[in-house]
């Protein structure tokens, strides 16, 4: 498991960093890693300061535009 969420992680980052692209694989690794954030902040409040940053939540703002656009 900790294999899987370090590709994600890798996945996000390289698509911020510009490595790779914003592509639909960069939108569902982040959509993973937020499922898995807001499970862990339900199962324990010391999470509840977690958050991503700007750049990751600008991502998902844009994905969202297109998705709806």
């Amino acid at each position: 498991m900790i294999g899987m969420d370090w590709d994600h992680c890798q996945v996000v980052k390289d698509s911020l960093t510009g490595v790779r692209p914003v592509d639909n694989k960069a939108l569902e690794s982040l959509e993973v890693l937020a499922d898995r954030l807001n499970h862990l902040q339900k199962m324990d409040s010391r999470f509840a300061g977690i958050s991503f940053s700007p750049m990751a939540d600008q991502m998902s703002v844009q994905a969202r535009a297109l998705a709806v656009g």
